[in-house]
């Protein structure tokens, strides 16, 4: 009984908003796996009615370039990119990429002095690799990678070969990988490998991690809800010819007002993260009123 008064009074007396926000850890994130465990979370204060999530970096001469996915209300996501200088301070926060259809998980990475993005754009049928022409807000749409709509793609490179790894729209329980000599061609020729068909540990959640030449897999536990939390797998075989990999730990963030994490990647010597929670603002007494009499008339 009280449980419920209490419930009411919440909605009665705030805006309750259920939705993404990002932070960061003062820790670099091998310390994080290595550990096994989440340092102290600065939060950074989302705005009203918007989410930001699953946040990507970059440190680049003392600065932290965070990209990221906005999404105001029921529109579409954008790709934002926040500085912050090297005291943690923001310096400045704004809108990179907006083709007007929905972009999430830009996933940045450095490789022979270029900067390269791959977000997911499953709304425009393919997955595609950005370049940035001028670091770090002005990106173009490089190349088309797969003309299929995949969801919380990973590329990276190791011992001399590209790796890819996707999951598809419809199908994030599978992860797909791809194997390629080259960048920017060739990956529709190459062969597609189904790899894992777990919901426990298939989704991307970030980049891959190199600790001391041991690979580790970031990914997103969809078993019961969608990025209930974040599971950190161990690749303990990776070649032309074969993948395996196992679970290394698992992140939560579970408490009260917090339900899910899907997210967790370098920037340089700090770690970033995001989180699923309830955000209250205060209605105004003219709201406060007019919901009363709603209710007391219903």
């Amino acid at each position: 009984m009280v449980s419920r008064i209490i419930n009411s009074l919440k909605y009665l007396l705030f805006e309750v908003h259920n939705g993404w926000e990002m932070g960061f850890m003062s820790t670099p994130i091998e310390k994080v796996i290595s550990n096994k465990k989440l340092g102290d979370i600065h939060w950074l204060k989302t705005p009203k009615n918007t989410i930001w999530a699953d946040p990507f970096g970059l440190k680049v001469d003392n600065h932290y370039y965070v990209y990221y996915e906005e999404k105001y209300q029921g529109e579409y996501g954008v790709v934002n990119c926040m500085v912050l200088d090297d005291k943690l301070n923001m310096i400045t926060n704004k809108t990179i990429i907006d083709e007007g259809v929905h972009f999430s998980f830009p996933n940045v990475f450095e490789f022979d002095h270029s900067y390269y993005m791959l977000p997911e754009t499953y709304e425009k049928g393919r997955l595609s690799l950005y370049e940035c022409l001028e670091f770090p807000f002005e990106w173009k749409e490089e190349v088309i990678i797969l003309n299929e709509p995949c969801v919380d793609s990973s590329l990276f490179f190791y011992e001399g070969m590209w790796f890819l790894l996707y999951c598809k729209l419809g199908h994030e329980n599978n992860l797909f990988l791809k194997i390629n000599s080259k960048l920017k061609e060739g990956w529709g020729e190459v062969d597609e490998v189904l790899v894992n068909q777990d919901p426990f540990n298939s989704q991307n959640g970030g980049r891959i991690i190199d600790i001391n030449g041991n690979l580790f897999r970031v990914s997103q536990n969809c078993s019961k809800i969608y990025g209930e939390s974040i599971v950190v797998n161990a690749i303990d075989q990776l070649s032309n010819e074969s993948y395996n990999e196992s679970i290394f730990h698992e992140f939560k963030l579970k408490s009260k007002t917090v339900s899910c994490c899907h997210t967790l990647n370098s920037c340089g010597d700090i770690t970033l993260i995001d989180r699923r929670r309830e955000r209250y603002y205060l209605k105004s007494p003219k709201g406060i009123l007019s919901d009363l009499l709603k209710k007391l008339k219903g």
